[in-house]
């Protein structure tokens, strides 16, 4: 866990900014005038076969790792080959309108989404970017779980925190984006910095491995599970965070 992330940075320059969104790696202070995102997509591969990369037709791509000097233009240069780009999200803090170093990227099509993936680990601006379907995201215009017409999932009310258990230094964090990572929840928490996480632990499914949108957050000091525990119910990514003491 790196402390750089705790800077506070304002959202990137004529950025759209999305509170409502929000999102796992290590900030660079690199000039973005000493680097250009073209220079990694000169051969960008051709799917032959984009519905069986995309079987569900994802459109919309989640960018992680981003260095807080990322602008439009230099995203915009970066997945220029891959196809017609419709939108482009910043994840800022709600409040403060931090940047949190991630984003979506939508495109028009399915293929152009699928070829994105390709640029995964792209070093932009001394980072190396992630690059990965946004499955974790929900239109509230579509179908519920249930396959019922309705409120989506991210919009669940959360229910009161338990009791504090005496000496509790751990938080548990759920309704979590399928995107999310230590950076993201580092910087949710920013009446702390990095130094005072001492881990983040992410379960997941014994079977299948798949993460389980739940995170448990040990703090060193057992007065900050009371300030995280406060911010039980507000925007975490595109999702309403739960957050009780564990």
């Amino acid at each position: 866990i790196n402390a750089e992330y705790m800077g506070g940075a304002a959202p990137p320059a004529s950025a759209t900014s999305d509170s409502s969104l929000s999102a796992k790696s290590t900030p660079s202070t690199s000039n973005r005038s000493s680097q250009s995102a073209a220079s990694a997509t000169s051969s960008l591969p051709v799917s032959t076969s984009s519905a069986a990369a995309n079987p569900n037709g994802h459109t919309r791509c989640f960018l992680g790792n981003l260095a807080y000097a990322v602008t439009d233009e230099i995203v915009t240069d970066l997945f220029k080959d891959c196809g017609e780009i419709t939108e482009l999200k910043w994840n800022t803090d709600k409040t403060t309108g931090k940047f949190y170093g991630t984003g979506f990227v939508g495109f028009a099509t399915a293929e152009a989404a699928t070829k994105a993936l390709a640029l995964s680990g792209t070093e932009v601006l001394g980072r190396a970017i992630k690059v990965d379907f946004a499955t974790g995201t929900r239109n509230p215009a579509q179908a519920n779980n249930n396959g019922e017409r309705g409120p989506p999932a991210n919009s669940q009310r959360t229910k009161p925190p338990q009791p504090k258990p005496e000496g509790c230094c751990t938080v548990f964090l759920g309704n979590l984006n399928d995107q999310i990572d230590d950076e993201t929840i580092i910087a949710f928490f920013d009446f702390c910095t990095a130094s005072d996480v001492v881990a983040i632990r992410y379960p997941t499914d014994r079977t299948t491995g798949a993460f389980k949108r739940c995170a448990f957050v040990q703090f060193a000091d057992s007065a900050h599970t009371d300030l995280a525990v406060a911010k039980n119910g507000q925007q975490l990514m595109d999702r309403t965070a739960r957050i009780d003491y564990a």
